[in-house]
């Protein structure tokens, strides 16, 4: 996004407050480096308002960039991309959006969405981690960001990690192939573990959106007397992964930024349960149980302070 800026003059960025901290902080950079900002607000459940965007994009007067993610990485929200591409047509400017979260295991294509820039990682979909791509229109002329022999269409210089390429497109073709089955699943097994939540802790609720979301991710916001840290410990070490926000930043003590910008009561602990295709219903049913042995000692012991 930083060449978008420094190579087709973009002087406007409007971007939502729940973007990936990759993507916020690289607008921070091209903010201090003379790029005006435009915040979006999003609802409770993490969703952007078309009509607000529609706003910004009628009132700006400088080549513009739209940089909004296809899904969240905390809340599991969808945001409207293919709106958002209609109106980024209409208005002639550039839109950027993470689909880390969303490429392969939604088939859609970019130029549907009317993207001109989107980003992958192949360890979404089951591939090598340190491998990614990113999908550039084909009219959108970028300069080399690093220089030398050429490779990767000029853009990038350097040997490519071939293997890992290679890799990345196996696992992606596999993941697209078996689409319509890992979703099916995954829906079965969040199901399952939202009710088994709820058995244990009545008072949670989802954080993000209840239909229009990932069906890998689920948020669930825990009553205040969890004790988080300890909570997450003690999963961990009953083979049990789970995060208290982004998968990068799960050792924060306080809300992240996606939660703050939703709302959320700091009081509560929010936990990310992430599902993939290899999980099973034992694995769901491991976890519940987990859960209810750790509610069982946080009450005996709060019964015996």
């Amino acid at each position: 996004m930083k060449h978008v800026v420094a190579h087709l003059g973009v002087r406007h960025v409007i971007t939502t407050k729940i973007e990936h901290k990759c993507v916020a902080r690289a607008i921070e950079y091209m903010h201090g480096q003379g790029a005006e900002v435009t915040y979006l607000e999003n609802d409770e459940q993490g969703v952007i308002s078309c009509s607000e965007l529609e706003k910004a994009l009628a009132k700006t007067e400088h080549p513009t960039l739209v940089a909004i993610m296809h899904a969240n990485n905390e809340l599991g929200t969808l945001q409207p991309v293919k709106e958002v591409g209609e109106l980024c047509q209409k208005y002639k400017a550039l839109f950027f959006s993470d689909t880390v979260q969303t490429i392969g295991h939604y088939a859609f294509c970019p130029r549907d969405y009317h993207m001109d820039f989107c980003s992958a990682s192949a360890h979404k979909f089951h591939g090598p981690k340190g491998v990614g791509f990113v999908y550039i229109n084909e009219n959108q002329k970028l300069k080399p960001w690093i220089l030398g022999g050429g490779q990767e269409y000029d853009y990038r210089s350097g040997t490519e990690n071939v293997h890992g390429i290679d890799a990345m497109a196996l696992a992606l073709q596999l993941s697209n192939a078996k689409e319509i089955q890992h979703k099916k699943h995954a829906l079965h097994l969040k199901e399952a573990l939202w009710n088994g939540i709820q058995e244990v802790f009545p008072d949670v609720y989802q954080n993000g959106h209840s239909t229009s979301c990932l069906y890998s991710v689920l948020n669930v916001s825990f009553p205040a007397h969890v004790p988080k840290e300890q909570f997450l410990f003690e999963l961990d070490m009953a083979g049990i992964y789970v995060s208290g926000g982004s998968a990068c930043s799960s050792g924060a003590a306080k809300d992240s930024h996606v939660l703050q910008a939703i709302g959320h009561d700091n009081a509560r602990k929010a936990i990310r349960f992430s599902i993939a295709y290899s999980n099973t219903l034992d694995d769901v049913q491991h976890l519940v149980e987990a859960l209810k042995s750790l509610k069982a000692r946080y009450q005996k012991n709060s019964v015996s302070a």
